[in-house]
């Protein structure tokens, strides 16, 4: 491979502002172009342009006739020049001063290149907002590169890299892509990509083929399918390195349960599980004792009965003589599900560990229930199980600080975030799904617009309505006081969308009122009743909480008002009605966890999402008409992957949503698209040799049977202090 002319090889400039080593030039053949300028074509003659009604994107060439004059009331520069086969003028408008402008423009009968915008009709022809294209890019497609604003202009991004292009830093790029690539060979991988693309002769290329003409293509489409190609490698590599930081080995507690122990503490609970909800635990225990840390996700909707599945599990680790830890997002969820447990179970004993030292608690237990103060309470307690309840509530660091590579994690959730939804599909995580809950439920959810009185008029009589029925409603409001209120309405609302544009839309949104809680609280008590009608939001006291709680609970308040501290954990079995103000505020995990809490006890229920419709984004529109369509969390969370991005793979980062670094190009964000292919290679790879198109490798290791016998815990790998 031939280099290419221009700085030293070493010398990278102020590419550094991309993440390019000054140790490590090879970096800089991994920053890819936004994208391709065709100059392959260029016009000389008029006569080789249909006229059109609009202006087409040109490059034209030709001798300057007229140099550049400006024009100061219209902050315009004209200038003209004679194409290089026509005899004809050619008349060109720049915005700017002809002292910004390349000198070439300012001389009489210069040869000059440009791109713009050119019109040509019968009796008119201009060119618009012309660039300069250097004479050595004419006939070759050409990339272009990102920038930094005050420091480095895509031109130079582009004549830095160009110069670095050469045979020693392509090997040392080349290497660093293989690695990542690991376990698989770079041939197979390529391959693979073929068979998924339909792209035939992948052999006869390789790495560093695609990497050159990444830089330097013999035409747009060719540029634009290396760098395609290389975001399908890095997303494989993305889901590989994460399948390879799953512990396989090492030091964790190997849990054998008692069937026998386990079948009498299902009996003694006041239902029967599912068999959704046997077959979740029986998975669940047969990971414990496969030889392997355990990390599953227990998928399921409200009211399926989650709770159940890791109590059970939880009572058969106790009863094997391991320690569990559940870690939830409130203490008033502490309280209830402790509450549940000791209701089936009262010879388990409970350590309750939250903000506040708890009364009925039992120090030193080897159950504890508790929210965040579990991370920080113990300095070096590792538990057996650790059972993280409302996964999407916590960031990465904290769902894995009490498992830290010695423990079991059972991660529960009714809509998971993005991240752990990918790792799912890309079965990196097993999963655990409840369908059914106990007592059959129907919700209809219906999207209520705030600018068309006979649906205020409408929701005002269901409300009605439910009181009547001695049901009772939940109002959520996204803000709690005026000030709140201003400020989110300030915010745009986020829709989730990957822009990968050179200039992303800036156009402003339209923005709906934002209703706080302290005014609609005294609107639906005029509604509903002044003693019927009582608040709860995150800055009241642990005692004014209590109060409203116990007001509902007691069926003497009807209408609970709330932010959205009500999402998680609410358990008011009269609930019939949930009207959320300002939905699009909203996620689809938060929409679907609020819906979660009517009907509780069966039958049906609504959910009313109260919006400014005509101020909506359409992703906002799609986002709420999608859960208008399904009660399914787990399809909901799907879609939330593909709306927000699934964020980052690796067990070292918190990103759990949005765009992903790939780890191979500087500046390549990966959309799930890139993974729904790197899925499908990935497919390709591993599938057995006989039905594979000639490649062969090894992704994942078997899955050790499980254990059986009597109840135990039991060391697998070494321990410390043990000889």
């Amino acid at each position: 491979m031939a280099t290419t002319a221009g700085k030293p090889q070493d010398d990278i400039g102020r590419l550094t502002a991309f993440g390019v080593d000054k140790d490590a030039p090879w970096q800089a053949l991994l920053l890819a172009p936004n994208r391709y300028l065709d100059l392959r074509q260029v016009v000389t003659a008029l006569h080789q342009v249909e006229p059109a009604e609009e202006a087409q994107p040109r490059v034209i060439q030709g001798y300057i006739t007229r140099p550049a004059e400006y024009d100061p009331v219209k902050k315009r520069t004209h200038l003209s020049l004679r194409l290089a086969d026509d005899a004809g003028e050619l008349q060109v408008m720049a915005f700017g001063h002809p002292n910004q402008m390349p000198g070439d423009w300012r001389r009489i009968d210069s040869l000059v290149a440009m791109q713009g915008n050119l019109l040509v009709k019968p009796d008119f022809q201009m060119l618009f907002a012309p660039t300069a294209i250097p004479p050595a890019h004419i006939g070759k497609a050409i990339g272009v590169y990102p920038s930094k604003t005050g420091v480095i202009g895509s031109d130079k991004v582009r004549e830095r890299v160009l110069a670095l292009l050469n045979e020693d830093n392509m090997r040392a790029a080349v290497d660093h892509v293989v690695d990542r690539l690991a376990p698989y060979a770079p041939a197979d991988v390529l391959k693979a990509w073929g068979h998924v693309n339909s792209v035939d002769h992948m052999e006869r290329t390789n790495l560093a083929r695609i990497l050159y003409r990444m830089h330097v293509p013999t035409s747009p489409e060719q540029g634009r399918r290396a760098v395609m190609l290389v975001r399908h490698l890095e997303a494989l590599a993305a889901i590989s390195a994460a399948e390879r930081e799953r512990p396989k080995t090492g030091v964790f507690q190997q849990v054998t349960h008692d069937p026998q122990t386990l079948e009498s503490r299902i009996q003694a609970m006041s239902h029967t599980p599912t068999a959704e909800q046997i077959a979740a635990v029986q998975d669940s225990l047969a990971d414990m004792a496969s030889g392997r840390p355990m990390h599953r996700v227990l998928s399921g909707d409200v009211g399926t009965g989650k709770t159940t599945v890791y109590a059970l599990l939880a009572a058969a680790v106790h009863d094997a003589g391991g320690e569990v830890a559940v870690m939830l997002p409130s203490s008033d969820m502490v309280n209830q599900v402790t509450r549940e447990i000791t209701h089936w179970w009262p010879d388990i004993e409970i350590e309750k560990v939250t903000g506040k030292k708890q009364t009925d608690s039992v120090e030193g237990a080897r159950l504890k229930l508790g929210t965040t103060a579990l991370l920080h309470r113990f300095d070096s307690w590792r538990p057996t199980l650790t059972v993280v309840d409302e996964e999407q509530k916590y960031s990465v660091d904290q769902r894995q600080q009490l498992v830290a590579g010695s423990g079991h994690l059972l991660e529960a959730t009714a809509t998971c975030m993005p991240r752990t939804m990918a790792k799912i599909q890309f079965g990196l995580v097993p999963v655990s799904r409840l369908t059914k809950p106990h007592t059959p439920k129907h919700i209809t959810t219906q999207i209520r617009d705030a600018g068309k009185p006979d649906d205020k008029r409408a929701l005002y009589e269901d409300l009605l309505d439910t009181i009547a029925e001695q049901s009772q409603v939940l109002v959520i409001f996204a803000a709690r006081d005026a000030k709140e209120a201003k400020k989110l309405a300030n915010t745009p609302v986020a829709d989730g969308e990957l822009d990968f544009e050179d200039e992303p839309d800036q156009k402003a949104q339209p923005v709906s009122r934002v209703i706080p809680l302290e005014e609609g609280l005294e609107q639906w008590k005029r509604a509903g009743g002044e003693n019927k009608v009582v608040a709860l939001h995150g800055k009241m006291k642990p005692a004014e909480r209590k109060v409203s709680l116990g007001d509902m609970l007691s069926g003497r308040a009807q209408v609970l008002c709330a932010t959205t501290a009500a999402e998680v954990g609410l358990n008011l079995p009269l609930l019939r009605q949930v009207i959320v103000y300002n939905a699009e505020r909203l996620g689809l995990t938060q929409l679907h966890q609020l819906r979660g809490r009517v009907a509780r006890l069966g039958g049906n229920g609504r959910c009313d999402l109260f919006v400014d419709w005509e101020n909506l984004t359409d992703k906002a529109r799609e986002r709420l008409e999608a859960l208008c369509a399904t009660q399914d969390g787990f399809a909901l969370a799907e879609m939330d992957m593909r709306q927000r991005g699934l964020g980052d793979l690796s067990s070292k980062a918190n990103l759990q949503s949005g765009a992903s670094d790939g780890g191979i190009l500087r500046n390549s964000k990966l959309a799930l698209e890139h993974f729904d292919v790197a899925q499908q290679m990935l497919e390709v790879l591993d599938a057995p040799e006989s039905d594979s198109p000639d490649v062969t490798t090894n992704h994942q290791a078997g899955t050790a049977p499980a254990n059986a016998g009597q109840p135990t815990i039991r060391a697998s790998g070494p321990q410390p202090g043990m000889s």
